[in-house]
């Protein structure tokens, strides 16, 4: 029996997922009372073994810095921080604009694509000047919450946009939340 966890990371101008399947559950025990939890920050110390990520120890954060920019996650340190070495990284011209806008839910539905299912999203922004349209896979943490949003309800979308004809969605999606 193993375990499933997967861990959001945030690199230069992008989130990814890390998904790996944990068969020593010793790894998962955690030194802080209360164990882990589902939006806890924590270091994930891993290697990959034939294009699988396989998870050598796990310990839990107080915190990540972010950087403005590019909102890589940076160790945490007490001094101002001159340069991101992830802005660093990544030409001028590759950079992508943050998404962070109230959105009206248009369409949300599941479509068979080549090799999985996924939820084809739309959003308008409230304005009506501005849509989106990404399609969400399985392998998502967002995935399994998409059959509870509702249709014409506004939510707080959170992502970065694609770069003009580079990509058939016009955003990535990291969060959907609801605004209250």
């Amino acid at each position: 029996k193993y375990m499933k966890l997967i861990l959001t990371c945030n690199i230069p101008f992008k989130t990814v997922n890390i998904t790996f399947s944990v068969w020593d559950v010793s790894l998962l025990q955690c030194d802080h009372e209360g164990g882990y939890a589902v939006g806890d920050c924590v270091r994930a110390d891993y290697h990959y073994k034939e294009k699988f990520a396989q998870l050598d120890n796990l310990t839990k954060m107080d915190r990540f810095d972010s950087c403005p920019k590019c909102y890589c996650d940076l160790e945490p340190m007490n001094a101002q921080r001159f340069e991101c070495p992830g802005c660093a990284l990544i030409s001028e011209d590759q950079h992508k604009e943050r998404v962070s806008e109230r959105m009206q839910l248009t369409g949300c539905t599941v479509q068979q694509y080549t090799y999985s299912a996924g939820y084809k999203v739309e959003f308008t922004s409230e304005d009506k000047t501005t849509r989106f349209v990404t399609v969400i896979f399985k392998n998502s943490p967002l995935y399994g919450r998409l059959e509870q949003l509702k249709i014409s309800h506004v939510y707080l979308v959170i992502g970065w946009k694609s770069k003009q004809g580079f990509a058939c969605n016009s955003v990535d999606i990291v969060n959907i939340e609801d605004i209250y």
